[in-house]
């Protein structure tokens, strides 16, 4: 990535926060729909200590996060995710809070008294035992793993390019596919050792292009990495044996750029390997 400006930092816009408490609302909501019809999706554990289900209502709800950053060219920093961490937290427990004043006679039921009785109601199945004090262990999993799930659409931005100084996630300029000159259909009737051999061949000739690439545009201004891109072999062939696309990220604003390359590969027993 090139860019002749000292990188600045960017404080998440309020907007950003915004946008995931109101995906946060509707998929607590919906969760809480869903559990009237005894659909507790929140109840998936994946070997009955993984909150696989509130993971992924979690991930549902953090979505918020994710599109109000694209939308905004927002840049999470560590101190955001932590920021989301608790926010989900918060939610979490107020969801339960809004069932209780709405639901609940306060008169008659702290409530402390209305989520131990839930947390301790807590089973595996209709005709299991309560799970009694344990139930406050899962039920804390549950908000553990909400929690985390709302992370993940914002985690997914962590390595995605971007300029510091212009405050924009880097957009496709240029993409290839280099191909290597062996096709699939030169491991037809060869052994085990002869295939690997056309399979590392293969590989070398792609992979020894984007190193060279490499090597060319480090520290290259933008002008100098469109015509090291521009020399190398272009061609669309599905049979290959092995292909690299290449793609060239460009700052809107600016000439801030990255070259991402992903290399795939057929394997010995016909199978598709993706490296990047």
């Amino acid at each position: 990535m090139n860019s002749d400006a000292k990188p600045k930092q960017r404080n998440p816009n309020s907007l950003v926060i915004l946008c995931g408490l109101c995906t946060i609302a509707i998929s607590l909501t919906i969760v809480y729909l869903l559990g009237t019809t005894e659909f507790n999706i929140m109840g998936w554990f994946l070997f009955f200590i993984i909150p696989a289900g509130a993971m992924f209502a979690g991930a549902v709800a953090g979505s918020g996060y994710y599109i109000g950053c694209k939308l905004l060219n927002t840049k999470i920093r560590g101190v955001f995710l932590v920021r989301i961490f608790f926010l989900s937290i918060i939610a979490y427990v107020a969801s339960y809070f809004i069932v209780y004043i709405t639901f609940a006679n306060a008169e008659l039921v702290s409530f402390y008294e209305f989520i131990k009785f839930y947390a301790e109601g807590l089973s595996f199945g209709e005709n299991e035992k309560p799970l009694g004090a344990w139930g406050w262990l899962f039920m804390g999993l549950e908000c553990l793993g909400f929690a985390l799930g709302s992370a993940l659409p914002v985690l997914m931005l962590s390595n995605t390019p971007y300029c510091d100084r212009c405050r924009y996630f880097l957009k496709k300029q240029e993409n290839l596919t280099i191909c290597s000159p062996n096709e699939k259909a030169d491991l037809k009737k060869k052994k085990a050792p002869e295939k690997e051999q056309i399979i590392i061949e293969a590989i070398n000739y792609v992979t020894t292009h984007v190193f060279h690439l490499q090597e060319r545009t480090q520290g290259a201004t933008l002008h100098e990495t469109l015509g090291a891109i521009a020399q190398l072999p272009k061609s669309q062939n599905k049979k290959a044996l092995a292909t690299s696309r290449i793609e060239l990220l460009k700052c809107p604003a600016c000439d801030t750029h990255s070259i991402t390359a992903n290399l795939t590969n057929v394997t010995t027993d016909s199978q598709i390997n993706a490296t990047e």
